[in-house]
């Protein structure tokens, strides 16, 4: 038995190639009907826009993978900036773990993607019966310096591919961030995360949780990058709390608290810096 999905969404982009246009689609399945395990296959690109083709022929040009500058592909028709990748979900619910990854690829070698983009996690979940809640650890570890599994290493321009590749691109030259913020991995390209997370949920919708996130943001200092123009090295730990309110006798008026505290030095200043805050927030459906 195949579990199927199929997605696609199409969005306007105002990059620095005006009117660009964001394709996107995703295929899920569990093989074979195999319940524990689920595996993803995905594609977006960056195409068309002001001064690009985009027509249906760049379309299918983009499709089918034909967009690296060789057989006839050149600047001037060269369909996009493509990322495609595969990720996986693999559970043992008797031991109620489960393991997951994500590879994706800046690049295409031999219609696989390469230059790649990685990420592993592992979590474990429980009940808490005298509270009515179920809880959640978890590990994850990513690593957006695109320089992962080469298919050739060490040939050619291959050799040194590693950072200022993520998210970026010749002719899209803001890359995958759009207002700011990037449209992949919130750490940007050439960054380097591990977390360590902790969730109990009760049945009424009550949420806590607590996070431990060591990271490096820009490790080279070169390339552009969403959250910071010179490398960072840092820690960070962050609590939050969301709950019912009861206020005149309402049951939907609900109140969230965070707190964190983030130490992180400037690795071409040398500067340390950090900061302690708090967030806190009402909110009432209608």
């Amino acid at each position: 038995m195949l579990r199927m999905t199929f997605r696609y969404a199409e969005h306007t982009l105002r990059l620095n190639v005006e009117r660009a246009l964001l394709f996107g689609m995703r295929i899920d399945f569990s093989p074979f009907g195999w319940d524990w395990l689920d595996i993803g296959l995905n594609r977006t690109a960056q195409w068309s826009g002001d001064g690009r083709p985009g027509d249906l022929d760049t379309f299918w040009h983009l499709l089918v993978g034909e967009d690296n500058r060789v057989n006839g592909v050149t600047f001037e028709n060269e369909p996009g900036n493509q990322l495609a990748g595969v990720d996986y979900r693999l559970k043992i619910e008797d031991w109620r773990i489960a393991q997951y990854g994500q590879v994706v690829g800046e690049d295409e070698e031999t219609y696989l993607p390469d230059a790649n983009m990685i990420l592993f996690g592992i979590e474990h979940w429980g009940e808490l019966r005298d509270w009515n809640a179920s809880w959640r650890i978890y590990y994850e570890w990513a690593d957006t310096r695109a320089g992962h599994l080469l298919a050739d290493p060490d040939s050619g321009h291959r050799r040194n591919r590693a950072y200022n590749i993520a998210y970026n691109h010749s002719i899209y030259r803001e890359g995958y961030r759009y207002k700011g913020r990037s449209i992949g991995h919130a750490i940007d390209g050439d960054g380097l995360m591990r977390s360590l997370g902790a969730f109990i949920v009760k049945d009424n919708g009550d949420l806590y949780g607590l996070k431990f996130r060591s990271y490096a943001i820009n490790r080279d200092g070169l390339g552009p990058n969403s959250v910071s123009i010179d490398p960072l090295e840092g820690k960070s730990i962050e609590f939050f709390g969301e709950s019912n309110l009861p206020i005149f006798q309402s049951s939907d008026l609900r109140i969230r608290l965070g707190l964190h505290y983030i130490d992180e030095t400037n690795i071409r200043t040398g500067k340390d810096s950090d900061d302690f805050g708090g967030s806190l927030s009402i909110s009432k459906q209608l």
